[in-house]
């Protein structure tokens, strides 16, 4: 991960998008990453995935097409 992406990516920046997924930043475990930032978390009895990539790696819509099939 480039440095100028590390210095700007926030724990501002994870709590408020956590928030959006009812999740606590608290709750929130850093699992990990080379191109993204990759937290793993519980909710209803699962595990779930936040993955934050940075815009200038992948399109929304790259995104997107990788995780079809992913969904239960």
């Amino acid at each position: 991960m480039e440095n100028k992406i590390k210095e700007i990516f926030s724990d501002e920046i994870v709590g408020s998008v956590a928030l959006k997924y009812g999740v606590s930043i608290k709750d929130l475990k850093f699992i990990g990453g080379f191109q993204n930032f990759v937290y793993e978390y519980q909710q209803n009895g699962m595990s779930c995935i936040l993955r934050f990539t940075p815009s200038s790696h992948r399109t929304v819509n790259t995104v997107e097409r990788n995780l079809i099939g992913f969904y239960i």
